[in-house]
């Protein structure tokens, strides 16, 4: 073949090359633009927190403030006694997360306007004064509440199923309720073992631990079964364990929320984040004061409208 129709080709098809790699540049450029449309659309999430992944789970669904919740979780032994256990969830679909915080129940909020603690606000007016001192308190809405029995909790625990968690501590510990014997480390956590995890009061660091504890369960289990929504069993499991506990969430709360459920279970990850209530014991141990900033902190996670301040050094 002649040197000169060598040539030519050669020209063509480095020039063929330029412009394809010109149009992929120009079509990476565009792409990158529209995801971060899709990103300011979505909004960001609170500070600190991680903003929603860039993929939308569901192209027929968009996060929406309404599908935001607050739900107190209050857990009791079932024997009539009060509620020992005290567990605000919120699932925060416009932020993708959920984030998690257990109290003493002698946390320290406000009832119009005097202070009470969690355990007399209950006493008052079970778990609507309860969830009344957490707004006032806190400066947020407490939509809905729940109310388990030890074998009301277990029960949902093991329908849904068995997960894995990492304990930091070896317990051992017997009362009443039972012996708990636990070994640090990974391990299968059903629903008597989470439960035990739970109530245990041998924690290192006592009954703040043990609320630290009860977040970091509540968080892993969510996590790591999220999933489940996504089941052609999720509404006959949910309303299985509705009918096991005292609740003013319904069937009508779910299913208006059920696509925000889904669609944080379809991003994959960890939505679920525990977070710790930090606050300081009085003299005599009957009453929990949360931190200013903790409390700005909480606010702001769960419906505030102000960014807490960072802690002084």
């Amino acid at each position: 073949m002649p040197k000169k129709v060598l040539t030519e080709k050669r020209a063509a098809r480095r020039a063929a090359f330029r412009y394809f790699s010109i149009s992929l540049l120009i079509s990476l450029a565009v792409l990158g633009s529209l995801t971060a449309l899709a990103l300011r659309t979505l909004g960001a999430a609170s500070p600190g927190q991680s903003s929603v992944p860039s993929a939308s789970a569901d192209p027929f669904y968009l996060p929406q403030e309404e599908d935001n919740v607050n739900l107190l979780l209050a857990g009791s032994r079932g024997d009539g006694t009060a509620p020992r256990f005290y567990t605000l969830l919120r699932l925060d679909a416009t932020g993708g997360r959920i984030p998690v915080v257990s109290f003493p129940p002698q946390t320290v909020l406000s009832l119009k306007g005097a202070p009470v603690t969690l355990a007399e606000a209950w006493a008052r007016g079970g778990a609507r004064s309860a969830s009344d001192a957490l707004s006032e308190g806190l400066g947020i809405t407490v939509h809905r509440y729940a109310l388990y029995t030890r074998e009301s909790l277990i029960s949902a625990i093991d329908r849904v199923g068995a997960m894995e968690f990492s304990l930091d501590y070896s317990l051992d510990h017997s009362d009443g309720e039972g012996k708990i014997s636990l070994e640090k480390g990974r391990q299968l956590v059903d629903g008597v073992k989470f439960y035990d995890l739970m109530r245990c009061p041998a924690y290192p660091g006592g009954e703040k631990t043990r609320c630290v504890m009860s977040s970091r369960l509540f968080a892993a289990y969510a996590n790591q079964k999220l999933s489940t929504v996504l089941s052609s069993q999720a509404d006959f499991v949910f309303e299985a364990i509705v009918n096991t506990v005292e609740t003013d969430l319904s069937a009508a709360d779910y299913q208006a929320r059920k696509g925000a459920l889904i669609f944080l279970a379809k991003l994959g990850g960890s939505p679920a984040t525990d977070i710790s209530a930090e606050g300081v014991w009085n003299a005599s141990g009957d009453s929990y004061g949360l931190t200013d900033h903790s409390a700005e902190t909480l606010r702001a996670v769960f419906g505030g409208t102000d960014p807490p301040e960072p802690p002084e050094e």
